[in-house]
């Protein structure tokens, strides 16, 4: 009775420990990218951003860390972990690559803030992460998760219809300064301004 309580334990904690990966069977970490592919190389700034090698149905994919800055007609504005790159995603594909996953985008939508796992076909890492002036223009199938373990939604993306967002993204920083020393400033002028005429008419008195 004991041992069957510990296998079915096992066979529960290595459920969890899959399901808690998320899309695909991790093979390694980006270390072992092939030579070919030599996005960590070409782009540091990834390395913390690039979390690991997974495989799905026999293709190899990255599994991206990302930060989603903004939502606008239901297109994903992302920023990479560890970096300055903002990119733009379309929901759904052409060739949807998430079995059971939607074509349609995220819906509803998670609030801006949220961390969310990005899936990138190894083979067109160097494309999708090209700079502006150097990508070809072809678009790239991208799968996108919430990271948040307890909420299993998956769904396909395009990347990119536009290689940075087309809109500022704010920045949310403390405002150090108001409107009352403007304010002050401009009372402080006129009464310098009626101390003077006054003091001219008086002279001319």
């Amino acid at each position: 009775m004991r041992r069957t309580i510990l296998v079915a334990s096992a066979v529960l904690l290595l459920a969890l420990g899959t399901s808690a990966m998320g899309l695909g069977v991790r093979l390694d970490d980006c270390s072992a990218l092939p030579p070919e592919t030599r996005l960590l190389e070409m782009y540091p700034d990834l390395t913390s951003a690039c979390d690991s090698i997974v495989q799905l149905d026999g293709h190899r994919y990255l599994r991206m860390n990302a930060e989603l800055r903004q939502v606008r007609d239901d297109l994903l504005v992302l920023r990479f972990k560890g970096t300055r790159r903002d990119m733009v995603l379309s929901p759904g594909a052409a060739e949807p690559f998430v079995p059971g996953g939607g074509n349609g985008g995220l819906s509803p939508a998670p609030p801006a803030g949220s961390a969310l796992n990005v899936y990138v076909p190894e083979k067109d890492a160097l494309g999708m992460f090209a700079e502006p002036g150097k990508h070809d223009g072809s678009s790239v199938p991208v799968a996108v998760e919430p990271a948040e373990p307890l909420e299993k939604r998956i769904a396909t993306y395009t990347c990119c219809p536009r290689r940075v967002p087309w809109y500022p993204i704010p920045e949310f920083m403390p405002m150090t300064a108001g409107p009352l020393p403007l304010l002050g400033l401009l009372g402080a002028s006129l009464l310098g301004i009626g101390a003077a005429l006054r003091h001219r008419r008086l002279h001319r008195g």
